[in-house]
């Protein structure tokens, strides 16, 4: 009887063998996939972080780009000539206009009351040089 009973472990010792060198063997595969996977995954995070990097850099120039543009809207605002300003100059400028009509106005007086004066007074300087020498 010890034969049987010897053979049905030798055959359960077999069993459990073939079922241990499966399982290692799904296993060991098993790892192979998980390691390829780990690869991909590896690789995917890389390129992620490339991207990602890529991406900050170029967030990093237009942040510097938005910044130069509004500097540049906030100068041009400062320069910008509203319309209480534009009126200012333009009353200004009417009233340089006026002072300067009224200056030729006051010369050509001037010029047309100096001419008579020297008319006359040239008349009676003749009349004068006549009285005297004439006589």
């Amino acid at each position: 009887m010890t034969k049987p009973s010897t053979e049905v472990n030798l055959n359960n010792i077999s069993s459990a063998a073939n079922n241990a060198a499966q399982a290692a063997k799904n296993a060991s595969e098993s790892a192979t996939i998980a390691s390829q996977n780990a690869a991909v995954a590896a690789k995917a995070a890389a390129e992620s972080a490339t991207a990602i990097a890529v991406v900050a850099t170029d967030t990093t120039w237009m942040k510097k780009s938005l910044s130069g543009i509004e500097n540049t809207l906030e100068e041009m605002r400062n320069q910008y000539v509203t319309m209480s300003q534009h009126a200012e100059v333009v009353k200004i400028l009417d009233s340089h206009e006026k002072a300067i009509e009224d200056l030729q106005t006051e010369k050509t007086r001037t010029a047309v009351l100096l001419s008579i004066g020297i008319g006359i007074l040239t008349l009676l300087v003749s009349l004068l040089v006549w009285h005297l020498v004439g006589k």
